[in-house]
C-alpha cells in the first residue's frame, strides 16, 4: 500500500509541473479580407452569363480584373478607344454600341480607367442599332413651310453667306447695341414690294461675361436699297445651355461651335458623321445647313439647323433642330428631330 501511495503522489507531481510548464495558448489572429468582392452582369442580347460574383485579391481596375480572372473562360473582349468593340462574340461593326453601368450609372468615361470599389455592381450592356421613323408634326402652330404666307424655305445652303447678302444684314443692324451679331446664313426670303431676308446669325452679348447663343432675324431690303430689321427672335435649341467656349472646354458642357472654328471638326468629318446617323432615321430626308452646339460626353453629341423633306407622295420641306450622337468608334445615331416653327420665327413684332 506505501508503495501504491509512493506512485500516486509522482504522478501527481509530474502532471503539476507539466501543468506550469505548458504555455498558455494564444488565439490564431484572424486574417482579414483585403480583396474586392463585386458583380458582374453581362447583357449582349441573348442571354450569355448574368450575375457573376468576383472576388478579387485587391486588383481595382476593371479591365486588369477581367483579363486576369474571365478572359478566354467565362468572358471574351475587345476594347478599343476606352470602349467596349466585343463581348462574347457580339460586336459593334454594326453600329450598335456597349453600355457599362457601374451601380445603375452610365459610365461616362474610358472603360479601362474604370476603378471597381468592393460592393459594387458593374453591368455591360449591348445596345443594337435601332432604325427610328421619323414623325414630322402635324399642329396648328407648326405649320409647313407651304403655309407661311410667301416665305420660301432654302432646301440648299451655300458654305457661307453671300456676300451681297452680308452687306444687307450690316447695313440693317448697324445702329444696334448690346449684342454683336454675325450673319450666318439666309433660312428663307419672301418677294414683296422688296424682298424679306430671315437671317441665321450668331449673337454675343457686349457684357463682361459675354452670352452666345442663336437668332432669326428677319431684314426687309425694298427696291430703293434701304434696309431695316423687321424681326429679332431667339432660336430656341433644345436641351441646350449654350456657353461661349473656352480654354478648358469642360467635359460633360454644350458649347457653340464657331462659324470659323477649323481645329474642332472639319466639313468632311462632320458630313460623314451626320449621313451614318440620317441613314438610320426613316421617313425624313435630312440636309445638315449648320451645326450649332457640341458636348463632349463618352463620344460628341451634336446638334445641327437642317432642312428636312417628308418622304411621301407630296413631299413637304421644312426646318429641323437635329441632335445625333458620335461614339468613339465613329458609329453615329440621331437622338432627337424638333421641327422648327418658322412662322413664329418671320413674324414681326
Amino acid at each position: 500500500m506505501k508503495k501504491v501511495m509512493i506512485v500516486l503522489m509522482a504522478l501527481l507531481m509530474i502532471v503539476g509541473l507539466s501543468a506550469c510548464n505548458k504555455k498558455e495558448e494564444t488565439p490564431a489572429e484572424e486574417v482579414q479580407d483585403t480583396g474586392i468582392h463585386f458583380s458582374l452582369d453581362i447583357d449582349t442580347g441573348n442571354g450569355v452569363s448574368e450575375g457573376l460574383q468576383i472576388a478579387t485579391d485587391g486588383e481595382d481596375k476593371l479591365l486588369n480584373i477581367l483579363s486576369g480572372t474571365l478572359s478566354g473562360n467565362i468572358l471574351t473582349y475587345t476594347v478599343e478607344k476606352g470602349v467596349f468593340t466585343s463581348v462574347n462574340g457580339v460586336d459593334t461593326s454594326d453600329g450598335s454600341k456597349f453600355e457599362v453601368y457601374v451601380n445603375d450609372g452610365l459610365y461616362g468615361d474610358d472603360v479601362d480607367k474604370l476603378t471597381v470599389k468592393d460592393g459594387d455592381v458593374i453591368r455591360i450592356v449591348h445596345v443594337p442599332v435601332t432604325v427610328e421613323t421619323a414623325t414630322v408634326p402635324e399642329t396648328a402652330d407648326t405649320p409647313a413651310a407651304d403655309d407661311l404666307g410667301g416665305w420660301e424655305v432654302h432646301e440648299y445652303f451655300e458654305e457661307r453667306i453671300k456676300e451681297d447678302q452680308k452687306k444687307i444684314f450690316e447695313d440693317a443692324a448697324k445702329d444696334l447695341t448690346g449684342v454683336g451679331y454675325l450673319p450666318l446664313r439666309v433660312l428663307a426670303t419672301q418677294i414683296v414690294s422688296g424682298t424679306n431676308y430671315a437671317f441665321l446669325c450668331q449673337g454675343l452679348t457686349v457684357t463682361a461675361i459675354p452670352d452666345v447663343n442663336y437668332y432669326v432675324i428677319v431684314v426687309y431690303s425694298d427696291l430703293d436699297g434701304t434696309n431695316e430689321i423687321k424681326a429679332i427672335n431667339k432660336l430656341e435649341v433644345p436641351n441646350v445651355e449654350t456657353k461661349e467656349e473656352t480654354s478648358e472646354n469642360m467635359l460633360g458642357s454644350w458649347m457653340i461651335i464657331k462659324p470659323d472654328d477649323k481645329d474642332k471638326l472639319s466639313e468632311k468629318d462632320l458630313q460623314k458623321s451626320f449621313e451614318k446617323a440620317a441613314q438610320k432615321w426613316v421617313g425624313l430626308d435630312l440636309i445638315p445647313m449648320q451645326v450649332l452646339a457640341s458636348q463632349v460626353v463618352n463620344g460628341t453629341n451634336y446638334q445641327a439647323l437642317c432642312y428636312g423633306k417628308t418622304v411621301t407622295e407630296k413631299p413637304v420641306g421644312d426646318l429641323y433642330l437635329v441632335q445625333w450622337y458620335e461614339d468613339l468608334n465613329g458609329n453615329a445615331s440621331i437622338t432627337f428631330v424638333k421641327n422648327v416653327n418658322m412662322a413664329y420665327y418671320v413674324a414681326g413684332e
